[in-house]
């Protein structure tokens, strides 16, 4: 599993079926035999004091859980001949937008109807999740089950995921002579997904791909991944909206694109601040 930008908390309810016997992660309060890589961690969400005079809940990371990230902006600038432009990245909230909209010269698709809209985090219980990436550009994680499990009669599964404060990258045009503001261009897109993957790689439960379009799973060896893509590449077959589709390159090292695709990518709303739920079947005779 991948993501980069957004933070994306999965409530993984899995269950697969290997000769007769299972397994299932109710929460994430026991992590046992789950290794985890990279920017991936867990989190649980807690009032503070803060949260309790806005009524409503705010996440709570505890030393165990990793770093958040969550307040920490990324910030560059480019100073050219008549224009300085001043770039920042930072977490993004929902209610942020009506203020940005009035504010900035243009804005990036999640504020669309048409490409998924985006609103606040859906109200839900407070039990450990698991969070693969926070709200920050160029992270990748993984989470692997440490244990080996034989595939030859299949298996189901089913886990619920929410993907929510994306990235909001502004950049902030000044007249370099005069400082003064021409004009500040905000986009709200995180990207890049994840994807739920098995392999039989020879790196075992520290499988960790490449970044980026490749979602932590390119450049692995004997890969099967149920890809939900969040950003748009179309060097690699991409739809412009979000969509879900499944990649293989056989026993060979997996690299994202068309000829890897086994199902045309289906477009389905996915970066919207909303709990999804996804089930997969894996059907070895096929």
């Amino acid at each position: 599993m991948h993501a980069g930008w957004p933070l994306l908390w999965c409530f993984w309810h899995m269950c697969l079926v290997c000769h007769g016997t299972g397994f299932v992660y109710e929460d994430f309060n026991f992590t046992t035999e789950i290794v985890f890589n990279g920017a991936a961690a867990t989190s649980s969400c807690e009032e503070d004091d803060v949260g309790r005079m806005k009524q409503q809940p705010v996440y709570l990371y505890m030393e165990r859980h990793g770093k958040t990230f969550i307040d920490k902006s990324v910030k560059s600038l480019f100073e050219g001949v008549t224009d300085l432009e001043e770039t920042s990245i930072e977490t993004e909230h929902a209610d942020n937008k009506l203020k940005l909209s009035e504010n900035s010269a243009n804005l990036g698709h999640r504020d669309e109807e048409s490409w998924g809209g985006y609103q606040a985090s859906e109200k839900e219980d407070c039990s450990v999740r698991l969070r693969l990436t926070p709200s920050q550009p160029f992270l990748t994680s993984s989470v692997w089950r440490n244990d080996e499990v034989n595939m030859l009669q299949g298996f189901s599964t089913k886990f619920a995921f929410i993907i929510t404060d994306l990235s909001r990258s502004c950049t902030l045009v000044r007249d370099a002579a005069f400082s003064s503001k021409k004009y500040e261009s905000c986009v709200v897109h995180g990207g890049d997904g994840f994807t739920f993957s098995i392999h039989g790689d020879k790196t075992t439960s520290s499988a960790l791909g490449r970044g980026g379009e490749q979602l932590g799973a390119g450049g692995l060896k004997n890969l099967l991944a149920v890809e939900f893509d969040i950003w748009y590449n179309p060097d690699v077959g991409d739809l412009i909206e979000d969509h879900i589709t499944v990649y293989s390159n056989g026993k060979e090292e997996l690299t994202f694109g068309e000829s890897s695709q086994l199902h045309p990518p289906q477009a389905h709303r996915l970066a919207d601040g909303k709990i999804h739920n996804a089930r997969i079947v894996y059907y070895p005779s096929l």
